[in-house]
């Protein structure tokens, strides 16, 4: 039995998954990335979880002969041509950490590869989810910042240095909020987690209204209550939809197709993770 082992490096948190020869997560980890800001602390933490996930899954599987195929990786800033983190502005280890060498000295795992982590989404997006029959297309993940994957004739982009493709800093708004960079205005600091949950607290402190989130402390809401309370599905796609069909020129009009993903929530980047592995042969 053929396995490979996923893991999506949040800024909020890890998650880690064994996944079998037909796309599906047998087994989760998870921990919180935001509890560690050293690195080689981090990496320890990060190993201990693969290799609970690897005892777990030969002890439920002991009548099966298992081959562990390796480790897929997906991370904030993360460089699949160096297998490193590249100062991530939402992790609290700065600076460039090797991670694949560090995992490489903590676990008995031939093939270890890493990506960033919106990268790991589009692959999982296209191997197993709503882009298979999509030979060119641009993935957005939205979490606790904004990350994007671009594929061009069934290959992802990773451009000269490994780092294409970054749309979350792109400036949408001309002396905007800070970013993590330090940079003003990026289209992260108002799509991602963080960034809802900032415009949330802003409208309500500018027009004074009742909310259905009022009874809870500051501390508690979470973008995902913001969606919730919204019912944003068609308050995010169809103003969205709408919008992106406005700014562009009329070459392109009513040709791009605007699609959610179909992957289990919480798994795409897991799965994609665990697919990079074939693009390290």
């Amino acid at each position: 039995m053929n396995l490979r082992l996923g893991v999506d490096i949040g800024g909020t948190n890890t998650c880690a998954g064994v996944v079998d020869s037909n796309g599906q997560v047998l087994y989760k980890d998870h921990f919180p990335t935001a509890d560690y800001q050293d690195a080689a602390a981090y990496a320890d933490a990060l190993a201990a979880s693969v290799r609970n996930l690897i005892q777990l899954t030969e002890t439920s599987l002991k009548s099966e002969s298992i081959f562990w195929q390796g480790l897929g990786v997906g991370a904030p800033n993360g460089n699949f041509l160096n297998g490193s983190i590249v100062d991530p502005p939402n992790l609290k280890f700065k600076g460039t950490t090797p991670l694949v060498a560090m995992l490489h000295e903590r676990l008995d795992l031939e093939s270890i590869v890493l990506t960033n982590d919106a990268n790991a989404a589009a692959v999982g997006e296209h191997v197993y989810g709503a882009a298979q029959t999509y030979s060119d297309f641009i993935m957005i993940t939205l979490g606790t910042g904004l990350g994007s994957g671009v594929f061009v004739h069934n290959k992802l982009v990773y451009g000269n240095n490994g780092m294409a493709g970054e749309l979350g800093h792109m400036t949408v708004v001309p002396n905007g909020r800070y970013c993590g960079f330090g940079r003003r205005g990026s289209l992260e600091n108002y799509c991602s987690a963080n960034g809802i949950r900032r415009t949330f607290f802003e409208r309500m402190a500018e027009s004074g209204s009742a909310t259905s989130l009022d009874h809870m402390p500051l501390a508690a809401i979470t973008a995902k209550l913001i969606a919730e309370a919204a019912q944003a599905g068609s308050i995010l796609l169809d103003p969205l939809r709408h919008a992106f069909e406005s700014h562009l020129v009329p070459t392109y009009k009513n040709s791009i197709q605007i699609i959610e993903s179909a992957l289990p929530p919480g798994e795409a980047a897991i799965l994609g993770a665990a697919a990079l592995l074939d693009q390290a042969d």
